[in-house]
Order: C-alpha cells, then structure tokens, then sequence
C-alpha cells in the first residue's frame, strides 16, 4: 500500500518513469510504462532488476542490437476471414518481426546461458522463420511486389510491357499529328483515371476523334482518349487488373503462412515490447550509473545520489554530495535537523525515491554491494497537501497523512515526514509531533523524518531505534555542506543564515534576546557540538594520514634494510671470490719461480 496516491508525483519518480519511456523505441513498450506498479514481491523484482542488469551488460558490450520495428496492426480477427490478405507494408512490418526475433534466438542459443532472465523473456516462441525467405521471394527492396514473384505474374507483366509499347507508339502517332495542325495546349501526353489522353484545347475538341476523360479546372483544356486508342487502353486496364488480381492471390498466400504462426508471433511483438521498455531502463542505468543492489532483511546504501537532482547538478557544472544511510533493528527511523536550505528535504527524498525506484523494478544509483530491504507500505506526508476544494489548512493537510501513517504502519513500512508538526503554533505543533513520532514507534515502523522542533530531538534520544542525523553546516564559510551525520541532532544555524545573506546585525542580535534562553542555549550548544566534531574529524583526518605516512617509511626502511642485507651478503660473497683468486694466482706465480729456479739450477742463495 502507498499513500497518498500521487506519491509518483510527490518523490519525482513519474520523472524518472518519462526518462525511461523517453529511451523507448515502440509505443507499445511506452504503454508498458502506465502499468507500472509499486511491488514487495520479492521474486518478481528479482526478474526484473536481473533483466535489466543483463540488457545493461548486453549494452556497455555492444552486443544484440535489435531494431524494435513493432508499432503496426496484425489485424489478428481479421485474418481470420476469408480472402483476408495483408497489405505489402504490413508484410515488410512482419518480416522485420521475424527478422529480430531470429537474431535473438541465434544469440540466445550461443550466449543463453550468462543471460538467462532474457532467456526466460523470449521462452516458447516457436516461429516459422522460412517465412522470412517466403516474403523475400514477393517482395523487393522497395518493399513492393516483385515483377517475378509468380510465373503467371511475370507472365501479365511482360503482356503489360507489351501493350504500354503499343500505347505509346500509337499515341505518339496521334499527338504528332495533333500538335502539327495547332489542336494541343501541352506539349507533352497526359494520363487521366490511368489512361492516356491528349491535352486539347476546348475550341478543338470537336476536331479530334475520341471519348472526352476530363477538363481543367479553367475549362480551356479537355483530357480526349482518341478512339484509336481507347481499345489499346482497354486491354492495358484489364491486364492491369489480371496483374491485381495475382498480386491479392499471392499477398493471401503469404498471409496464409503469417497467420499459421499468429499465437507466436503475437508472443514474440509482445515480448520484444516489454524487451524495448526493460532496454530502456538499462539504458537509464547506465547513464544514471545504476547498479542491482542487494534485497536483505536490512537496508545499508552507500553514496546514494538523487538521480534528478544529479543530472540537474552536472548541467549546471556541479557535482552531487552522495548520502549513506540505513536501517536495521537498532536503528529504524532517521531524525534529520538542521539548517533550512541544508539538505534535509533532499536527503528525505532521496531516501525515498530510491526505495520507490527499488520497489518498481529500477536499479538503483548508489555503491556497489549496497543494500535494500522491501517494504509493504510506503508512506508519506512530503509538502503542501492543502485543498481548495475540500478547504484543508496545511496543518490539517498533515493531520490528515499523519492519521493515516499512525492508522496503518506496521514493521513493513517505510514512514517519510517532512517537516514533521509544521503549519501551526510551535508551542503546540511541537508536543503534537513528539506525540505522533512516538506513536509511529510503537507501530515498529521504519522511515526519514525532519524537523526544526527540539523536543522531537530530545525524544529521539529517548527512544530505541530512533537515531539523531543532522544536515553539516560550515560556520566558518556560513553555508550548508550538505552532507547527513548520523547519531546526533543538528543546529538550525537560523543566526548564522540571517548573517550569511546580510541580514541587519542589529536585528539579528535583537532576533537572540527574544529567543527563549534555554532554546537558545541549545541551538548554541548544538552548533558548538557539530563545529567540535567536524575539528575532531580533520584531526582525525591528519592523524590517519600521518600514520599512512608513517607505515610508508617503516615499508621503505624495511625494504632498504633488506636491500642493504642483500647487497652486504654479496659484497662478502665477491670479496670471498676475489681473495681466493688473487691467493689461487699468487700461488701459481711461486710455483712458477721455483719451477724456473729449479731449471735454472741457481745456487742455495
């Protein structure tokens, strides 16, 4: 169950399903898009995102390109009556069918088995594909009838060809004779109702022999079939109707083979259809860089992007700040505080949007490895539901949703409030919101809800599985971050905004005084808290990269003492190598003298 019923509009997904019909080839896979529907069945999302993982991975390869040619009447009830035939545009359609759903099942047979959800969609189609040989053998590339396609149709043509000659000698005789005596308007013969006429002037006409076909719209010029020709006309028209007559039994004749495969070609548009819709959310995918989460008992999504507002960022030359959440037992529903402008709507949104997408069968733009659980119910009070015609106020507006969220939530639904207890007295609006968070609670239920109120953070801490986020501020530069801290509340930093767009100083210290002390305290407090942490998270920053560093020297001093042991080893090594060739040659020059002193037999001396 979703509330209210235009939550498509409320999260932005009907956007994202216009982006996705806007990649469709075929109106008919467009028309898919009206039945999609929010889904907990976890089977069938499972079909569904693998499907488009494998087009995805079927795309970046570049692999079956298929033209989706599908948007064309088989006039299926038709076919069935007697001496129905199809058109040769209608036939050019079919073979097109034929020709794709080939390709695939060519592919299918070699590469099936790493594709096996795009198997699954084109299983038990079962075509006569010599049909496509049939229509090659009728029709040519101009899509009509070959002059051969039948020997009895070669046959009328050539007695065609024939009679046009016969025509055209005739005539040619009988314009010549007319243009000479001053008869003729044009220049040229002229063709009216498909016959052959002399352009004549109307003061002329009684001059020539013949059947009056028509006039121009003046009136100064009459059509005439001289009678010489009206029998050569004749026989042109009924070879003509001859040659009609065996084109219409030749198109039955096809037609006869195309309807013997009706049930499977009907099939096979009908799956292409939903293959061209399923490409199309691939191909938003990859753009989009999209990716098949895991489907757990728990959510954990890391660098969650908001797909519109991303493409309106890189538009506009920016980049998007990712978000990280999730939810499990020890931590069900999310408070965001913060400041206004800061991100918490977006945030909330995003959170939404992408479990929405999820639920309805698109993959999803965040980390690898990142995962979702399915919820039954998804709920929300998102803006200004205020109506005219049933005179709502704003806050009514979102009694109203918050009836309904506390009325039906259960342990399987997602909850998304934002701005939770807003559009009335805050004194009130505040101790209303802290009553609904609690009972929202109580249903187990999971969701994003942000506020301004401080009590609601106070109650936060109160409750388990209620955890504090806050939207990051940079007091430094006075502008948001834009960046979710789970597990403590944020500042509104309403001050440092109203100094950050150069509000009067002097209002704004006036703006402190009126402030109740201990809320202002707080808001202070909170301020210092997130300034605090950010200090501590740079420290923490450099710490991590100085014992980086400090790992890096200790590698390369181990690297260089081994390097240095290596070398000592084999310095040894070749001084050993050295001394023992210097004593081997020493030793080889004594022996050498006392050879020589020997020979020379030299004295004791």
């Amino acid at each position: 169950m979703v509330f209210p019923k235009n939550i498509a509009q409320k999260l932005g997904f009907d956007i994202v399903l216009k982006e996705a019909v806007n990649r469709c080839e075929s109106e008919k896979a467009k028309a898919i898009s009206t039945r999609i529907k929010f889904t907990d069945n976890r089977d069938l999302l499972k079909i569904w995102l693998n499907q488009i993982l494998e087009l995805k991975n079927l795309l970046e390869k570049g692999w079956l390109n298929l033209n989706i040619a599908i948007d064309f009447d088989l006039f299926e009830r038709e076919s069935k009556a007697a001496g129905f035939f199809y058109e040769t545009e209608t036939i050019g359609y079919i073979k097109d069918v034929f020709i794709t759903l080939q390709k695939v099942t060519t592919f299918l047979a070699e590469h099936g088995s790493k594709y096996a959800h795009i198997q699954d969609l084109f299983e038990n189609i079962d075509l006569d594909y010599e049909i496509i040989d049939a229509i090659d053998k009728v029709l040519g590339p101009d899509g009509e009838v070959k002059p051969n396609a039948s020997k009895k149709l070669q046959t009328i043509q050539a007695q065609i060809t024939k009679a046009e000659q016969r025509i055209l000698k005739s005539s040619s005789s009988l314009f010549e004779n007319a243009k000479s005596k001053g008869f003729l308007a044009e220049t040229e013969l002229g063709i009216k109702s498909g016959r052959l006429v002399l352009p004549v002037l109307s003061e002329h006409k009684r001059k020539i022999n013949g059947v009056l076909i028509d006039q121009s719209g003046t009136g100064k010029i009459s059509y005439i079939e001289p009678l010489e020709l009206v029998t050569l006309n004749n026989d042109l028209a009924e070879l003509k109707i001859k040659k009609r007559q065996e084109i219409i039994a030749i198109l039955r004749k096809l037609t006869a083979q195309v309807v013997l495969n009706m049930d499977d070609l009907k099939k096979g548009i009908q799956r292409l259809a939903v293959f061209d819709f399923v490409r199309a959310k691939a191909r938003l995918a990859i753009e989009w860089e999209c990716v098949l989460p895991f489907i757990k008992s728990s959510s954990e999504v890391n660098n969650a992007k908001h797909p519109l507002l991303r493409k309106r960022l890189l538009e506009e030359g920016h980049k998007i700040v990712p978000l990280d959440y999730k939810f499990n037992d020890e931590q069900r529903i999310i408070l965001i505080s913060g400041p206004n402008a800061g991100g918490k709507s977006v945030a909330l949104k995003t959170v939404g949007l992408l479990q929405y997408m999820l639920q309805c069968g698109f993959l999803i733009p965040c980390s690898e490895g990142s995962s979702f659980q399915l919820f039954k119910n998804i709920f929300i009070d998102i803006g200004d539901n205020q109506s005219i015609e049933s005179d709502l106020s704003t806050y009514s507006s979102h009694l109203k949703a918050a009836k309904h969220i506390i009325n039906f939530s259960d342990k399987e639904t997602m909850v998304l409030m934002d701005e939770i207890g807003t559009g009335t007295d805050p004194t009130f609006g505040g101790p209303m919101a802290e009553a609904v968070l609690e009972f929202i609670h109580k249903k187990d239920a999971y969701g994003v809800i942000t506020t301004h109120f401080s009590n609601i953070k106070a109650k936060a801490k109160r409750l388990d599985g209620v955890v504090n986020a806050a939207m990051l501020f940079d007091t430094e530069k006075l502008e948001p971050q834009y960046k979710l801290e789970i597990g403590q509340p944020g500042s509104s930093f309403v001050y440092e905004l109203a100094a950050s767009i150069g509000l009067n100083k002097k209002l704004i210290n006036r703006a402190k005084k009126l402030t109740q002390t201990k809320q202002y305290d707080l808001d202070v407090l909170l301020a210092e808290v997130q300034n605090q942490q950010e200090k501590l998270k740079e420290q923490l920053s450099e710490a991590e990269k100085s014992n980086e560093r400090a790992a890096h020297f200790e590698e390369e001093y181990k690297n260089l003492k081994s390097l240095l042991d290596t070398q000592k080893k084999d310095i040894i090594k070749n001084a050993e190598q050295r001394a023992n060739a210097i004593i081997k040659a020493a030793n080889k020059d004594i022996e050498r003298t006392i050879r020589e002193i020997k020979e020379g037999k030299a004295d004791k001396a």
